[in-house]
């Protein structure tokens, strides 16, 4: 190396000068343990860095980004874990603006009310993001927000049609919601299951959600022969959209699973074995509660 050691005392140098003129933002810092949140946590505090936004819970599968386009405020927040979903309290620093949710699928946007002093209640599904933007307008339509205290858990028994990739078909006539994996006759399986069931509703305007609760899979709903679209991530909650009438509903959720486990089951198939050797039956279908909200 040309001038090692001259280079290093001028970088040396050039910190020093840099700490001197501010002391309080600049300094060194001991490298993270195994604690990652913490360790940032300490560092904003000692060095007065005030993030765009707080956590109140921090979790390591939850992590956002902020973006600035010309006067708007971009943040993209995103729940990492597949199998648990994620609620807190967030603040954010951004001032004198509204709170939008966008959603990046179908291009809608919602006006986001905070509670005070920019908090808001923050969750996420399983793999589930939002897309939260800060501008100067404020207008446009509000979210309606599920009223929890007046839900309906759906506890009808379930007819089933199965679908398998193998061509096979099969019914399962009157069950309740059930793990795939732990049962015998369909651990394996890998394909379309087709739920069926009708629920008796005589106060149907409470209810704007159909919220499917515990899933493995892409699904899709159908109510009175309404389809209420696809999800394949975060919460399975679909809007109603007005579908729901007073009487008896009839209601069918589609639900595409993974090939893991009916990989897994091929025993002859050396190349299959090789690929889940070390692979655990996974979750398959819905657990529930299936609820209008």
């Amino acid at each position: 190396m040309v001038n090692g050691e001259l280079n290093d005392k001028k970088v040396v140098d050039r910190i020093k000068k840099i700490k001197s003129i501010n002391s309080k933002k600049v300094g060194f810092y001991p490298s993270p343990a195994n604690d990652m949140i913490s360790w940032f946590k300490n560092i904003q505090e000692k060095f007065l860095i005030e993030p765009y936004i707080k956590f109140s819970s921090p979790d390591a599968f939850v992590n956002q980004v902020h973006y600035k386009q010309g006067e708007k405020d971009i943040f993209f927040i995103a729940n990492y874990n597949t199998g648990k979903p994620y609620s807190g309290k967030i603040r954010f620093s951004i001032k004198n603006k509204a709170a939008y949710v966008w959603n990046p699928e179908n291009g809608d946007k919602y006006i986001l009310d905070l509670l005070t002093d920019q908090q808001y209640d923050l969750n996420l599904g399983a793999g589930e993001s939002k897309l939260i933007v800060f501008e100067k307008a404020n207008k446009g339509n509000r979210i309606t927000i599920p009223k929890t205290t007046q839900a309906y858990q759906i506890k009808e028994r379930w007819n089933l049609q199965l679908q398998h990739i193998n061509g096979e078909k099969s019914n399962i006539e009157s069950i309740n919601l059930v793990d795939f994996k732990n049962n015998q006759i369909v651990k394996s399986f890998a394909g379309t299951i087709s739920y069926k069931t009708s629920v008796q509703v005589n106060n149907f305007k409470d209810y704007n959600y159909l919220d499917l609760g515990e899933i493995y899979g892409v699904s899709e709903l159908m109510v009175n022969d309404v389809s209420l679209g696809v999800k394949w991530y975060g919460q399975h909650r679909y809007n109603l959209q007005n579908a729901l009438r007073k009487g008896r509903n009839e209601i069918r959720i589609t639900v595409t699973s993974g090939v893991g486990n009916y990989t897994k089951s091929l025993k002859e198939n050396k190349v299959a074995q090789r690929w889940t050797a070390t692979q655990e039956l996974q979750s398959i279908g819905i657990m529930g509660p299936v609820t209008l909200l």
